[in-house]
């Protein structure tokens, strides 16, 4: 809001200084620049914490703060409090997408630039499951439990409301979750009623609604579970953690079975594994005192010379000795050839792909095998890309839970076509630091579409006179594989080398001017693509 002096609004920084000026020269007292308030357009230079949901309370650092008239968060408006000329207080407001957004301030003096480090994270406040994989419920059998945990953090206490219906037991009914507690996965219990009515195999949905902190509003969080009636006779598998995935020759995962019934008698449970597993156990007693008790067994990968790559292997469960007889079981297993990277990247729709002009794309990063020891995934892009997170963490007990990778292009002015770039993930700690980086390609859709006319150049060494656009070498480069080396020549550092066999790092980004004469290597006869007025 514009500040008033004498009932009149001062809208400008400008007449704001000079009055100031004009009292320090009345009283003769100094007046510093930190007195009057920096005069210019806002800048922003980081905001605090870069991550949140509609409500969370953070910090924008900067500058020419002083007078701000309005912050917005992608062009939504944010309520906010002026600390002083480098910070501002806002609340972040509801945005309709998630992922990264911009923020920007304006006052009497301009506004914020897009400057790269304005960008904030914005959350949809979710609920994520844990052990929710094959979850089934017998009637009059053993209970069921799986996990609930917020996704981001909320702005203040979280209330998530469970209700079964009338054929689960649901314990508790309520879970309570807090700024810091909220990724701490809490058990929720289920029993299935016995119903004469329904002898059958049905599902059944479980509703969640979470309340306060951010939450309201985000609406019901169905979870689906099965319930098999007492006519049903069946094998009961269960992996670790959700799911089962082994790496060729290394530590084993674990299996668990039971029955749905009480066989009546004594059955037993034959486990055969195919040519790429073996097990600790293959055969397995249940009778009428232990039908519903679990009963685990570790399972390994066999490790052999033939380079499979990404595998599966298969576990069938048959039972022998009872009346009923129940329909074998298939389990399939995720097995990893010993030599693949420890970290999964699973791509939305089988690629990623963004443009500059806007939008996102997302993809999920998991573990291929549990780990000794909490890991660190660094994710690291390439120019023209931002991630959001820039890191993820798994723990021994979440470490095949997927976590959602946002990615966007950065906006440039280089006409550079559809071009790729490129995300590298680089896992540190829990012993798997041998098979560490996974790179991600993504491919960019350009929005600098200039007019051009061709140059064509045969193979070898010519020099070419530049007209047009001023434009970049790496540029040229980039856009046409048959060009390999240029020299510009810089009235400051001479002739310069661009190459694209030089390393990432030596590359540098040369630019071209208007009117500028440059050598140019080409691989075999082609086109020089050059940018017109």
């Amino acid at each position: 809001m514009p500040r008033r002096a004498g009932g009149k609004a001062i809208r400008s920084m400008r007449w704001r200084a000079l009055l100031l000026l004009i009292g320090a020269v009345l009283t003769g007292a100094a007046l510093s620049p930190a007195a009057v308030g920096a005069v210019g357009p806002p800048v922003v230079t980081g905001v605090t914490p870069g991550t949140g949901l509609a409500g969370t309370v953070v910090t924008i650092a900067g500058e020419h703060f002083t007078g701000a008239t309005s912050v917005t968060f992608d062009r939504r408006r944010a309520d906010f409090t002026v600390l002083n000329d480098r910070a501002i207080e806002a609340t972040v407001p509801t945005v309709p997408r998630a992922g990264l957004v911009d923020i920007v301030v304006t006052s009497p003096d301009g506004v914020s630039a897009d400057t790269g480090v304005d960008a904030f994270t914005y959350v949809v406040p979710s609920l994520t499951f844990g052990g929710v994989a094959g979850l089934r419920l017998s009637e009059r059998g053993s209970a069921a439990i799986y996990t609930v945990a917020l996704s981001a953090r909320p702005t203040g206490p979280v209330t998530v409301s469970i209700s079964g219906g009338g054929s689960i037991n649901v314990s508790p009914h309520t879970l309570r979750f807090s700024g810091a507690d909220y990724a701490t996965p809490k058990r929720v219990t289920l029993r299935a009623l016995d119903d004469p009515r329904r002898a059958v195999t049905r599902d059944v949905v479980i509703d969640h609604t979470p309340t306060g902190g951010g939450y309201t509003g985000s609406g019901n969080h169905p979870l689906s579970v099965s319930i098999i009636g007492d006519n049903q006779f069946l094998i009961f598998v269960t992996h670790s953690g959700g799911s089962t995935e082994l790496i060729e020759g290394g530590r084993p995962d674990f299996v668990s079975l039971r029955l749905s019934a009480d066989p009546d008698g004594e059955a037993t449970v034959t486990v055969t594994p195919d040519d790429q597993l073996r097990v600790s156990g293959s055969e397995f007693r249940f009778d009428s005192s232990n039908w519903n008790s679990l009963v685990e067994f570790a399972v390994f990968a066999v490790a052999d010379d033939e380079p499979e790559g990404d595998h599966t292997g298969v576990l069938t469960f048959t039972l022998e000795g009872v009346t009923r007889k129940a329909v074998p079981v298939e389990l399939t297993v995720s097995i990893a050839d010993e030599h693949s990277p420890a970290v999964r990247i699973t791509e939305s729709d089988g690629g990623t792909a963004v443009a500059e002009d806007g939008g996102h794309d997302t993809y999920t990063v998991a573990l291929r095998r549990r780990p000794a020891a909490p890991v660190t995934v660094s994710i690291q892009a390439e120019d023209d890309l931002r991630v959001s997170p820039v890191r993820v963490v798994f723990r021994t007990d979440d470490w095949a839970q997927p976590r959602t990778v946002l990615v966007e292009a950065i906006d440039d002015d280089l006409d550079e076509g559809e071009h790729v770039h490129h995300i590298h993930h680089i896992a540190t700690g829990g012993g798997l630091d041998t098979f560490a980086t996974v790179t991600l390609d993504v491919t960019i859709t350009d929005n600098d579409h200039l007019n051009q006319a061709l140059v064509p150049l045969p193979a070898g060494f010519s020099m070419v006179g530049w007209f047009g656009t001023p434009t970049s070498s790496h540029a040229i480069i980039a856009g046409n594989p048959a060009i390999l080396r240029i020299w510009v020549w810089d009235r400051v550092n001479g002739w310069r080398l661009d190459s694209r066999t030089l390393p990432p790092r030596l590359r540098a980004d040369i630019p071209i001017a208007r009117g500028a004469a440059f050598w140019v290597v080409t691989s075999a006869d082609t086109d020089l693509v050059v940018p017109l007025p």
